[in-house]
C-alpha cells in the first residue's frame, strides 16, 4: 500500500491472492503490476492465467497475446512462458489451430516441455479418439521424464483418458503424480475421490476429500 508502483510486489501479492481463491483482487494486483512494468511479459502471461480461473476467456487471450508480443524481445524462458500460456488459453477457447501454433512454438523454445503432444492429446480426447490421445499424452510424459520436468495438467489428462479406457488401477496412480506435482490441482483431488466413491472406498473417499 506505501509503494503501490512496485510492481514485484504487486506481482507477488497477485500470486498469493491465487493461490488463496481470491481471483478479482489477483487480477487487480497483476494489472497493477503490468501498470508499473508495461514490459515484462511475465506479468500478463500470469494475468492471463488468473483471468482463465476466472472463466474470463476473452481477456485472458488479450493477456495471453501481449505476453507473446512482449516476450520476443526477451529469452527463450519468457517466450516459453508466453506460448505455454497462450497454448492453455488457446484451449480454453477451443481455438484449436492457435492451440497448436503456439503449442508447437513452446516446445521450439523448450524442447523437454512437450506442450505439441499435450495440445494433440487435448484434441483427441475431446474427439472421443481415447487410444489415440493415451499415446500422445504417453509420449509426452516420456519426454518430461526424460527431462526431470513437470507439466500442469497432464497427469490429470492422462488419468481421464485411462478412466474412459475403464483402466482404473492405472488412472488412480496418474491422479496421484498429478497431485505429487501440484498438490493444489483441485480436478485430480475431485477425480480421485469419484474413483474411490465409484469403487466403494469410503476411506479413500474422505481421505481424499479431507486432503
Amino acid at each position: 500500500h506505501s509503494h503501490p508502483q512496485m510492481a514485484v510486489a504487486q506481482y507477488q501479492l497477485g500470486m498469493l491472492l491465487s493461490r488463496a481463491g481470491r481471483i478479482e483482487e489477483a487480477v487487480v494486483a497483476f494489472q497493477a503490476a503490468a501498470s508499473a512494468e508495461p514490459d515484462d511479459p511475465y506479468i500478463p502471461a500470469a494475468l492471463a492465467r488468473v483471468l482463465m480461473r476466472a472463466r474470463r476467456y476473452d481477456e485472458a487471450g488479450d493477456r495471453a497475446r501481449l505476453a507473446v508480443a512482449l516476450a520476443e524481445r526477451h529469452d527463450a524462458r519468457a517466450r516459453c512462458t508466453a506460448f505455454e500460456t497462450a497454448t492453455r488459453v488457446a484451449l480454453a477457447l477451443d481455438d484449436r489451430d492457435q492451440a497448436e501454433t503456439y503449442g508447437a512454438a513452446t516446445e521450439l523454445e523448450d524442447p523437454g516441455l512437450p506442450m505439441a503432444r499435450f495440445v494433440r492429446g487435448r484434441l483427441l480426447l475431446a474427439d472421443g479418439m481415447y487410444e489415440e490421445a493415451l499415446a500422445a499424452f504417453e509420449e509426452a510424459v516420456a519426454v518430461l521424464t526424460q527431462h526431470g520436468r513437470a507439466l500442469e495438467e497432464l497427469h490429470w489428462y492422462l488419468g481421464d483418458t485411462l478412466r474412459r479406457l475403464d483402466q482404473y488401477p492405472e488412472a488412480e496412480a496418474q491422479f496421484r503424480e498429478e497431485l505429487q506435482a501440484f498438490p493444489r490441482s483441485i480436478p485430480a483431488y475431485t477425480s480421485l475421490a469419484t474413483l474411490y466413491h465409484a469403487s466403494n472406498r469410503a476411506s479413500g473417499v474422505e481421505e481424499t476429500l479431507d486432503a
